[in-house]
């Protein structure tokens, strides 16, 4: 949603189609927003209403921008908050909002850098998650695999043994 037309329409085009594969990877969704007349609330407000009425209860963010006053906001929504680590979204939004304030850039690569770097962090956040959701993950299921093998052949010899003693002590007992 592009009320203060921050964005021209081919870089527009291309920024929703990087948003539709972000959503496609990672299972959230980002809006980019910009604004110019805000009836006297600021844009934080803006970005959080956005997020509880567009996001409600999906995995997504708000990146809000108001022209008028040039500041930002980056509104998540609470499955954000429930699915990655606190420090890990903080950073990404700290990131992104340096990058937004960054008054030397245009506009519109400051709005789609902001964009951009919100998306990477996040999918970081989002292989790290499946990763550590993996009960275990890659080499170390076959190291556990050939380390359970070794404790069932450790124990059945130890059985075979203790069998075998058995059998020479009631022997033995037979005898005297």
């Amino acid at each position: 949603l592009d009320e203060a037309r921050a964005i021209p329409d081919a870089s527009k085009t291309a920024l929703t189609e990087e948003l539709r594969r972000f959503q496609g990877s990672s299972g959230c969704t980002l809006h980019v927003v910009s604004t110019t007349f805000l009836n006297g609330r600021t844009v934080r407000d803006h970005a959080n209403a956005l997020a509880s009425s567009w996001l409600r209860s999906k995995r997504g963010m708000i990146l809000a921008y108001d022209r008028a006053t040039d500041s930002h906001a980056i509104a998540p929504s609470q499955a954000m908050w429930e699915t990655y680590p606190t420090p890990t979204l903080v950073e990404a939004f700290r990131e992104a909002g340096t990058l937004l304030q960054e008054k030397v850039l245009p506009l519109e690569k400051r709005l789609a850098g902001g964009a951009g770097l919100l998306m990477h962090r996040v999918i970081e956040a989002e292989q790290q998650r499946l990763l550590h959701n993996q009960l275990l993950p890659g080499h170390d299921l076959w190291a556990a695999l050939v380390f359970f093998a070794l404790l069932l052949a450790g124990t059945c010899g130890c059985s075979l043994i203790f069998a075998r003693l058995r059998q020479r002590d009631a022997a033995n007992a037979i005898r005297y």
